[in-house]
């Protein structure tokens, strides 16, 4: 979405309801889901603030201990290039640190993020910790992580070795870490703005008014965020409400600086500036409580005799609504759902409904929530939901299904998209571009993958969904490498056939998400489909039909073009622009699905396949829960670090290793290479 949005736009979408006729279509409340969701953006990154504390530290000084630094660097995917992020304070003489300065870092989903934590003693002084030349201070250790790992674990918690120079062991050198999302980074603003006695800029009628809204840089320049309709001939007007998330007004700052300006719209695009002021949200949620006006000021006339201003602002109202992000749904919230709190659905049916998006609930809950699987209303308000809403956050459930028909070409020539050779196949690097994201979010790594185009033995009869391991009534494989084993297996065992099916596979996975809702789970459930294809497909209809369907699940598509076709007639199946239909004219539930071709000879990379698929994802995540379903985040597990003093230090743990002690060491050190 462009940095300045009409309401005339959020109108046509269905967020306003002008005069009842949203309402007439039929479509008003799914059109509005929808533009709400473009409003608040995907939602892909959140910024996070990194707790740290350090044991055990080496010490480099002679006559006194260390004076510790943290420095905290964020690398590329495959941890080649690292960037500075940010650094603690120093704590002087301790080789025990509790560093009070926070690391904040910017969190994003779409891509691995591997960290280092490289601690220096400061033998220089200097007010400013960010003036420091570390190369001029001594390495005392570093340890590494990936930022998922941290978020993801119990508490958000996570203890770390350090090791000394190249990589040398520090028995019992550690750094504990905590993380927490910095606060209203998803909220949700609200504005009224009227003009008061507005200058007339126009000689034959009176102005058109319509204001834009901008936020300074750190640098001072002005950047327009919104604008609201244009209202004729009017010096007096009261725009429709509008909306913004708070990180796209104001960067989540309530004391930004907001530049507000009142223009006489020109149909040639040269508006006149009747006049502008500057107020922070903080300043127009006091003005919309006090009934304080704002003067309006044209920079051209202040100064001269006699003028005052160009009119006043009245701001009607201005609040700011707490609305949870993806990191919320993902790592749980503090004091989040339990049983009917705040945020909890009040209503039955609102409890009834928020059944569905368990997905696991338990089998006193069961009853219950299959008359909504089958898509009725449900006759047996849900009483057990306060009891099934799993503490802990949403697992995100990977699925995959793979193109095994014949234009992909026979895998045994060169020239075959399954051609396996020295090289990985264009298949497996997307399959493991966007499995290496979320393999992380799902709690057993188990995922299920089919294939589909292809002729299966003994028989020789096309299928058009069946398991890539070979078992029909399992097809699930254990993590990222279960897939490309299964996907190897299957292209020595299978010949491929066609045509291209999509209805098939997501049919597929539908009913492989509703007989989840048959086993319990100690967690909310999404999950992601991804589906590889070499060419457009021959049942659009069926796939609309399916994929219409499939939008009331909380499931999203995620769809890559692989080879040089032309991908043209498969965007319509990517609803950024419209809502998908069905052929018998049922809408679509909400956008859940994203198509992007994948070009290496276009260089197309792997990494920038991932961000592209995965852009939308935390976006859909919260809208399916929180807008369609108004499920609140799921409670935050506790699970704070263990207390080490210097006298008993806790042991050197692996790489990644949640501070829990019921948790087993998970090795991330070989999750991305070292320098």
């Amino acid at each position: 979405m462009g940095c300045v949005n009409s309401v005339q736009d959020k109108q046509a979408a269905g967020v306003w309801n002008a005069g009842g006729q949203g309402a007439r279509s039929g479509h008003w409340q799914a059109e509005a889901a929808g533009a709400v969701a473009e409003l608040l953006g995907g939602g892909t990154s959140a910024q996070v603030e990194v707790a740290v504390k350090c044991r055990r530290l080496p010490n480099k000084d002679v006559l006194s201990k260390s004076d510790p630094l943290a420095v905290l660097l964020v690398g590329d995917p495959h941890g080649r290039t690292w960037s500075e992020v940010g650094r603690t304070d120093v704590v002087a003489n301790s080789l025990n640190p509790d560093f009070r300065q926070p690391l904040v870092v910017t969190y994003e989903f779409e891509r691995l993020q591997p960290c280092r934590l490289v601690v220096y003693d400061v033998d220089t002084r200097a007010g400013d910790v960010s003036k420091l030349r570390l190369e001029q201070q001594d390495f005392l250790a570093e340890g590494r992580f990936l930022l998922s790992d941290l978020l993801t674990a119990p508490g958000q918690a996570l203890s770390i070795p350090l090791t000394g120079a190249q990589q040398r062991p520090l028995p019992g050198c550690v750094a504990l870490l905590s993380a927490e999302q910095l606060p209203n980074t998803n909220a949700l603003v609200s504005l009224t703005l009227a003009g008061s006695k507005l200058a007339n800029m126009d000689t034959f009628s009176k102005s058109d008014p319509f204001v834009q809204v901008s936020k300074s840089r750190e640098g001072g320049a002005w950047v327009p965020v919104l604008k609201t309709e244009v209202i004729d001939n009017n010096l007096n007007p009261q725009w429709k409400p509008f909306q913004a998330s708070m990180a796209q007004l104001c960067n989540c700052d309530e004391h930004r600086p907001l530049l507000i300006e009142v223009f006489d719209h020109d149909a040639s695009g040269s508006h006149d500036l009747i006049g502008s002021c500057q107020a922070s949200l903080a300043v127009l949620q006091e003005a919309a409580a006090a009934g304080r006006a704002l003067p309006l000021v044209n920079p051209k006339k202040a100064g001269k005799p006699g003028y005052a201003n160009s009119g006043t602002l009245l701001v009607r109202h201005a609040s700011v609504v707490p609305r949870p992000s993806f990191l919320d749904y993902i790592t749980g919230r503090e004091g989040g759902a339990g049983s009917r709190g705040p945020g909890w659905p009040e209503s039955e049916a609102a409890l009834s409904a928020a059944c569905l998006v368990c997905v696991a609930p338990t089998l006193q809950c069961l009853p219950a929530c299959r008359c909504l699987l089958a898509k009725v209303a449900c006759l047996q308000p849900c009483k057990a939901m306060p009891a099934c809403h799993p503490a802990g956050g949403v697992t995100l459930n990977f699925l995959v299904a793979v193109d095994f028909t014949a234009s992909n070409r026979d895998p045994r020539d060169p020239s075959s998209l399954h051609y396996i050779g020295q090289r990985t196949t264009q298949y497996e690097d997307a399959i493991s571009a966007v499995g290496l994201v979320l393999e992380h979010y799902d709690t057993d790594k188990r995922f299920p993958c089919w294939g589909f185009g292809a002729a299966l033995p003994p028989a020789g009869t096309t299928s058009h969904c069946f398991a890539l391991n070979g078992n029909a009534g399992n097809p699930e494989v254990q993590g990222v490498k279960g897939i490309l084993e299964a996907y190897r297996q299957a292209l020595m065992s299978v010949r491929l056939s066609g045509p291209t099916l999509f209805a098939p596979i997501i049919n597929a996975a539908a009913q492989h998400i509703t007989q989840l809702a048959a086993e319990p789970s100690p967690h909310l459930q999404y999950f992601v489909l991804l589906i590889l294809t070499d060419g457009c497909i021959m049942d659009m209809q069926n796939t609309l039909t399916a994929l219409v369907n499939a939008s009331n699940l909380p499931l999203s598509l995620l769809i890559v073009g692989v080879g040089n076709e032309d991908f043209a007639a498969m965007e319509i199946l990517d609803g950024d622009d419209h809502r998908l239909r069905a052929p018998d004219g049922r809408m679509a539930a909400r956008d859940c699905v994203q198509f992007v071709p994948f070009r290496p000879a276009a260089r197309d990379t792997v990494e920038g396949l991932a961000a592209k698929l995965l852009a939308e994802l935390p976006g859909q995540v919260v809208e399916y829960f929180h807008d369609m379903r108004g499920v609140p985040p799921p409670p935050r597990p506790s699970a704070p670090p263990p207390a080490v003093s210097a006298a008993t230090p806790e042991p050197a743990a692996a790489v990644g290793v949640p501070v829990t002690p019921a948790t087993p060491p998970a090795n991330g050190a070989d999750r991305f290479p070292r320098i």
